[in-house]
């Protein structure tokens, strides 16, 4: 059956919206002109999979010549890929016809971090990185990241088969937290990776610790000790609780939120952005994103060596992850910087300029900044900027999924179409789509395309990890057409 969800257009608060059975979504109209109807595509896990705790475009990892979407399923040890054309309406992950990696533990937690990483070996092939948090080759949770070298075909490919891996340093890093791909930080004109480990506390002396992985990587198994540069938090002895967003550890919390690559300041190298999400030197837990200009030479970096700190703004707020590079929304040829602090209020999310600037400042320099909707929402959890309205300004998703919209909590997803004015930019300049009376995620993670429909404009993707559409704590996908 071919399902319709409701993309609102917010221009005041909504009344009479109210849950719509086991249709998987709320939906409802607006003072702001009524829903607009997209079809959409539910995709459900299997029981305890937890599917859509985080998803992103891949690119073309089945060499089909049409982009591909990366989706963890942490619960259930795995992370699938789902290919352009899948089917309207709803469907099972069991059911469709999809490659998925299979963790080498029964508990490793296989997809907390996922990344496209293009093609890292220069076969022609795009390539995957992979976290599982819970590996314990190091030890208990001490974690471990695979690079999978595409094409990947549909069935199970167990990631103890990767080209590629490297374990957490000691027990209790989560290793692989997150991942990405750092662009040419190093500056020898290869692709480097980057990889969070955000409960590394060497005695509690250690507020997480992220890596960067110089390119080509090397096949084989390896251990993230042996990375050629660190990045390292400041710690705290007893550690502040876990922020809202999941990270593990104590102290700064660096390695759960990694931005690269971008060229900030426009000397021709990429920078790197890492969050410090529990940094305390506002108040506890105000966070701070710090910018290491490229290109970074090898050793031992400490979070206080940054180029460039940014500072949040108020006790709570999280501020540092996740970060996500826009491309250049302003037109000076700058990349720009993302910078999300879920925790404060509704929440929020900051547009700041690149820039060369060096030294601190703070997020109170952002050119604009999206407001959650209301107190708790933890708008900013998740959020993804492309063109996705095709015309040629990028467009901002965030997710909020403590949004409790109409009594009834379901998690909301706000779609903002750029260019985006300056100054604050609340939810009502935004559109909403928001999930299942009860569930509780809808907008744990979020992504911008790619084209699943093949309809030749790219969908929006949104994660409810805790759905239980396939059974209990299932997770579901939702595919929208924006």
């Amino acid at each position: 059956m071919l399902l319709l969800l409701a993309v609102v257009a917010c221009g005041g608060e909504s009344e009479g919206d109210g849950p719509t059975g086991d249709s998987g979504a709320d939906t409802g109209e607006d003072g702001g002109g009524g829903p607009v109807d997209a079809e959409w595509a539910r995709v459900a896990g299997a029981p305890a999979d937890g599917l859509g705790n985080a998803i992103t475009p891949a690119g073309d990892l089945d060499a089909d010549g049409a982009p591909d979407l990366l989706v963890a399923a942490y619960l259930g040890n795995r992370v699938c890929v789902l290919p352009a054309g899948l089917p309207g309406g709803e469907a099972a992950l069991d059911a469709l016809r999809v490659a998925c990696l299979v963790g080498e533990g029964d508990q490793d937690y296989v997809g907390y971090g996922i990344a496209g990483v293009g093609d890292a070996d220069g076969d022609g092939f795009d390539d995957v990185m992979v976290g599982a948090i819970g590996n314990r080759d190091a030890g208990s949770n001490a974690g471990k990241v695979y690079l999978v070298r595409g094409p990947l075909a549909p069935g199970s490919f167990a990631l103890a088969n990767a080209a590629s891996s490297w374990k957490g340093e000691t027990a209790g890093d989560y290793a692989g937290v997150s991942v990405a791909a750092g662009g040419d930080a190093t500056g020898d004109g290869v692709e480097d990776y980057l990889v969070g480990a955000s409960g590394f506390d060497a005695g509690a002396t250690a507020g997480g610790r992220a890596y960067l992985l110089s390119g080509p990587l090397p096949e084989g198994d390896f251990s993230l000790a042996d990375a050629p540069i660190t990045f390292t938090g400041l710690g705290a002895p007893a550690g502040p609780p876990p922020p809202p967003h999941g990270a593990f550890g104590v102290g700064d919390f660096v390695g759960d939120g990694l931005l690269g690559p971008g060229d900030l300041d426009g000397d021709g190298f990429d920078d790197l952005v890492l969050g410090a999400t529990g940094d305390a030197t506002v108040g506890a837990n105000t966070g701070r994103a710090c910018v290491f200009r490229g290109p970074i030479g090898a050793g031992a970096w400490s979070i206080t060596e940054a180029d460039l700190v940014i500072q949040g703004l108020a006790a709570g707020s999280y501020a540092g992850s996740p970060l996500v590079g826009p491309g250049d929304l302003t037109g000076d040829g700058l990349a720009d910087l993302l910078v999300a602090a879920d925790g404060a209020g509704p929440g929020f999310v900051y547009l700041l300029a690149g820039s060369g600037t060096e030294g601190t400042t703070s997020l109170s320099m952002a050119i604009t900044r999206f407001e959650g909707e209301a107190e708790g929402d933890l708008f900013g959890f998740s959020a993804a900027a492309a063109d996705v309205t095709q015309d040629g300004a990028p467009d901002l998703l965030v997710g909020a999924p403590a949004s409790n919209r109409s009594g009834a909590l379901t998690g909301s997803a706000w779609l903002f179409e750029g260019p985006f004015a300056a100054g604050a930019m609340p939810t009502s300049t935004g559109r909403q789509v928001h999930g299942e009376a009860g569930a509780g995620s809808f907008g744990s993670a979020v992504a911008l395309g790619p084209d699943m429909n093949l309809d030749g404009v790219p969908d929006l993707a949104v994660g409810e990890y805790t759905s239980a559409a396939g059974g209990g704590f299932s997770g579901a996908l939702y595919l929208i057409s924006p």
